[in-house]
C-alpha cells in the first residue's frame, strides 16, 4: 500500500495537492499493478490523483485546492488542468502553483510561478551547509566541469567535445546512474557519440554511480567544487523552450563557481534576473540567445576554449578564483537570502 498522506496537507480552508510528489509516486503505483495493461497513463494517472482529493475532500471543509505542479517539468501543468476538469472546479476554488510558465494550458485559472521551488530540492543546500565547508581556501585542480547524470544525445555530444578540448582538464560525466532505463538502441548511440570514451563515462570526478538522479543531490565528493567553471545541464535543454530552475541552477552558486548553462534559450537572462553575478567579464554568454541548439553548443565550446586561452594553468584559475572570491561568496549569500525567504513552504524530502 503506498502512502499518500505526505502529498496532501489541509490548513485552514485550503487543501494543499503535491501534484508532482503524486506523479512520481504513481509511476511506482503503475508498475505495481502492471502498467502494461494500462492503456491511457495519463488518464489514468490524474483519475488516481483525482480519487485521492476526492477522499480528503470528505472530512474537510475547503474552500480552495492547491495544485502544486512545482519541482517538476511543464508534463505536471496538463496534470493540473486535467484535474481541473475532472473535478470540475471553478476558477475561484483552484490555485496552481508551478515551476515553469504554463502559456495557455491553464487559461481561466489562477497560477504562480516559483522560480525558487527547486533550491534546497533533496535538501542538498541544506545538508552542504551543515558540512562547514571552507569554501575560501578551495584549491582548483581542474579547471572546467560538466556533469550530465542523465543521458540525452545533447547531452552526450556537449560532454564528449569539452572532453576532446579540454582533456585532463575538465571533470565529466555521463549517463552514470543505475536503475535509469535505457534501451540497447539508445545505449548504442551514446556509446558511438562518446567514442573513443565509454558509456557511461566519467572523468576526474568522485567516481560515485548513482542509484537514482535524486542521490547527486548529497554526499558529494569534495574534489567537485575544485572545479572553477562548471557546465550546467539543465533538465530541459535548448529544444525545450520551457525555461526550468531546477535545483542544478543553484547548485553551482552553493559550490561558489561560475556556471555556463547549457539550457533553454533564455535561461542565463531568467538566472540574471534573480540578481546573481554571472561574470560576463570573464564569460560570454551569448550562447544564451543562439539561434538553434547547434550554435549554442558551438558557441559553449568556444567559450570554454577561451577561457582556457586566457588562463592557461592552474596556477593561472586558482589566482583568477582569489581575486574574484568575494563575487563568488555574494552569489552564495544572495543564495541563501532566497532560500531563508521562500515564498512557499517546501513539501518534505522535496525541499
Amino acid at each position: 500500500m503506498l502512502d499518500i498522506s505526505k502529498f496532501l496537507r489541509i490548513r485552514n480552508d485550503k487543501l494543499e495537492v503535491f501534484v508532482a510528489g503524486f506523479s512520481k509516486e504513481f509511476s511506482l503505483y503503475a508498475r505495481k499493478e502492471n502498467s502494461e495493461k494500462i492503456q491511457d497513463k495519463r488518464k489514468y494517472r490524474v483519475a488516481w490523483i483525482c480519487d485521492n482529493i476526492k477522499e480528503s475532500l470528505k472530512y474537510s471543509s475547503v474552500n480552495l485546492i492547491v495544485l502544486d505542479c512545482r519541482m517538476e517539468n511543464f508534463f505536471t501543468n496538463y496534470i493540473a488542468r486535467d484535474i481541473i476538469q475532472v473535478l470540475d472546479l471553478k476558477s475561484n476554488q483552484v490555485l496552481v502553483l508551478t515551476s515553469t510558465d504554463p502559456k495557455d494550458v491553464l487559461e481561466g485559472y489562477e497560477y504562480i510561478i516559483d522560480k525558487l521551488a527547486d533550491i534546497d530540492f533533496a535538501f542538498f543546500y541544506t545538508k552542504l551547509m551543515e558540512r562547514q565547508i571552507d569554501w575560501e581556501n578551495i584549491e582548483i585542480d581542474i579547471p572546467i566541469m560538466c556533469l550530465a547524470t542523465r543521458p540525452t544525445v545533447p547531452r552526450a555530444r556537449l560532454v564528449k567535445d569539452i572532453a576532446e578540448l579540454c582533456k585532463d582538464k575538465a571533470r565529466l560525466s555521463f549517463g552514470n546512474v543505475l536503475n535509469f532505463p535505457i534501451a540497447d538502441k539508445e545505449r548504442e548511440t551514446y556509446s558511438s557519440i562518446l567514442d573513443p570514451y565509454t558509456f557511461p563515462f566519467s572523468q576526474n570526478t568522485d567516481n560515485k554511480v548513482l542509484d537514482h538522479p535524486c542521490d547527486m543531490q548529497n554526499d558529494v565528493g569534495e574534489n567537485m567544487f575544485k572545479s572553477l567553471v562548471s557546465i550546467v545541464n539543465e533538465t530541459n535543454d535548448f529544444d525545450n523552450d520551457a525555461i526550468q530552475l531546477s535545483e542544478k541552477s543553484f547548485k553551482h552558486f552553493a559550490w561558489h563557481q561560475i556556471p555556463i548553462f547549457n539550457a533553454s534559450k533564455g535561461h542565463v537572462k531568467v538566472i540574471r534576473s534573480l540578481g546573481f553575478d554571472m561574470f560576463d567579464d570573464i564569460i560570454d554568454h551569448s550562447y544564451d540567445a543562439a539561434p538553434n541548439i547547434h550554435i549554442q553548443k558551438l558557441k559553449i565550446v568556444s567559450v570554454v576554449a577561451k577561457f582556457l586561452k586566457e588562463y592557461p594553468t592552474v596556477n593561472a584559475v586558482n589566482n583568477l578564483r582569489k581575486s574574484i572570491f568575494h563575487r563568488l561568496q555574494a552569489n552564495n549569500q544572495l543564495l541563501y537570502k532566497m532560500y531563508k525567504e521562500r515564498p512557499h513552504e517546501p513539501w518534505p524530502y522535496y525541499g
